[in-house]
């Protein structure tokens, strides 16, 4: 599809033409609600938080103008009759309707024809992107979809904190499906250790097994072709320590006590990690759930409606709630760690580097790409990895979030004393850490090239809160929740690879 094409497909669409400093929030909140006005659309966000509170903005707005509310949400913490509600209305109303909704609407639910679909920030993926986009359109008209965008300049910020990096994000992501037709590949974990213990305590729990004839049975399923026998036999020792599994007198295994308690309950059915919720009701409905306790009197966000808390049950995990106009919100713990592709930080930086300019950004779009380039360029940020003078500087490597997760977690422990590091301020979001050392940042640069070079990863010691990623893990030995970290978690070879590459160039 050629780019003209596209530009019928793509829009970019900012906060009118004003200058940034005069553009108040109501401005910005009539912009969102002109851009789904009288249409049948939908409008990601990246959390549920955001699209709790983008409903609840955009009803403000209608009630303003005396306008109908059309307005409803849908994510994973709503109650399934709600969700099925805001399903059927998209799917069966023939009069505009707007959902705001995370990843729950991306694909396999049947929404009928959506006039438009509308981005909040950036997606984290290509393949987001390309699910989302195809939510629109159907034979008789091309998909459409439109990304806001926002960013709030500071004085004083560093180069990084002064790009606009939801806008180069989202660029990035369109031109490596427009170039490429560029989608991210499946990820699998190497040691996936959690599901192991709960097909092993599965298998058991439908029939007594010999280990041989449970080895045989669960570790040759897919998923599982990295673990070893010493491995399983280690998962296996320690689930008979723990008496989830007990070995009988011939020699078999069974479920052990503990592991009966563990499969009699409904919540074995599932392998995903079971947090703590709380199910939020009205007089006459169950509307959804948040995951921390919330106080008397408090007022929620949860269904794009605002509620004050009248009573909490905490032992049923029951929040009772009425109605209310007062402002509030509730924030759900963030979700784990989404690691950005290495290839779309990659084309991040090629997007500040080259002079290409995409027909699909409105105009305000393309002043904040090129205020972008000329920051990150007089900034030389682009063609160095490390900025700054005296022992106050920043890295800055250009990595994906896996390496640059890797990168921190290395600094923050493994390096801390060797290079007399008194301090690591992450900031993944903007692709940079700020380092405070006794060192000079080209002494430091050197020592960590050099150190990575004779890195042992055997040796890495992962402190033990770090460990409990999936639902199983409180019951696998502690060396082999360290070792998946180590593999699936961390990118050592990746890190010491990119390193290696650099040794030549200048660090300042």
């Amino acid at each position: 599809m050629g780019v003209e094409s596209w530009e019928k497909l793509l829009g970019w669409v900012t906060r009118g033409e004003k200058s940034e400093s005069d553009v108040t929030a109501n401005e910005f909140n009539d912009f969102i609600y002109n851009q789904v006005k009288g249409r049948k659309c939908l409008i990601f966000t990246n959390s549920r938080l955001e699209s709790e509170k983008t409903v609840a903005m955009l009803k403000e707005v209608a009630a303003k103008q005396n306008e109908p509310d059309i307005f409803h949400v849908h994510h994973g913490s709503l109650s399934a009759a709600l969700r099925r509600e805001t399903e059927y209305t998209l799917r069966s109303s023939t009069e505009p309707v707007v959902t705001a909704a995370t990843r729950t609407l991306e694909l396999g639910i049947d929404l009928g024809t959506l006039e438009r679909v509308v981005q909040l920030g950036a997606p984290f993926t290509c393949s987001s992107f390309v699910q989302r986009l195809g939510r629109s359109g159907r034979r008789e008209s091309p998909a459409q979809m439109r990304f806001i965008t926002a960013h709030k300049f500071e004085q004083n910020e560093n180069a990084f904190e002064q790009i606009p990096w939801d806008l180069i994000r989202n660029i990035a992501i369109i031109q490596l499906y427009l170039e490429e037709r560029w989608v991210e590949g499946i990820s699998q974990k190497k040691y996936p250790y959690s599901l192991l213990f709960h097909q092993t305590l599965s298998a058991l729990a439908q029939a007594e097994c010999t280990p041989r004839e449970l080895a045989r049975c669960v570790l040759t399923l897919p998923p599982f072709e990295a673990v070893t026998n010493e491995e399983y036999k280690s998962l296996l020792r320690h689930a008979i320590k723990i008496d989830m599994i007990q070995r009988t007198d011939e020699g078999s295994l069974i479920v052990g006590l503990a592991g009966e308690r563990l499969t009699n309950s409904y919540r074995f059915y599932s392998v995903f990690k079971d947090e703590t919720e709380y199910t939020v009701y009205t007089k006459h409905q169950n509307i959804g759930t948040v995951d921390t306790l919330p106080e008397i009197n408090e007022i929620l966000l949860l269904a794009g409606k605002r509620w004050k808390v009248m009573d909490v049950d905490e032992d049923r995990k029951r929040v009772y709630v009425l109605p209310s106009h007062i402002y509030g919100e509730k924030k759900w713990h963030s979700q784990s760690t989404f690691f950005l592709d290495d290839k779309i930080v990659n084309r991040m930086r090629d997007v500040l580097m080259e002079d290409a300019a995409y027909p699909y950004l409105l105009d305000r779009a393309q002043r904040h790409l090129k205020n972008a380039r000329e920051v990150s360029r007089n900034a030389g940020i682009l063609d160095s990895y490390c900025s700054g003078e005296g022992n106050q500087f920043l890295i800055h490597p250009w990595l994906g979030g896996r390496k640059h997760h890797t990168l921190s977690f290395l600094l923050r422990s493994v390096y801390k004393e060797p290079l007399n590091i008194s301090s690591v301020v992450d900031q993944p979001a903007e692709f940079f850490m700020e380092i405070q050392t006794d060192r000079p940042a080209s002494e430091f640069m050197e020592l960590l090239c050099s150190a990575l070079q004779t890195f042992d990863l055997s040796e890495l010691d992962i402190p033990s809160y770090l460990l409990y990623r999936e639902r199983y893990d409180k019951y696998l030995p502690m060396e082999l929740l360290r070792s998946a970290y180590r593999t699936d978690v961390l990118d050592i070879p990746g890190i010491q690879a990119f390193f290696t590459s650099m040794t030549s160039r200048s660090y300042e």
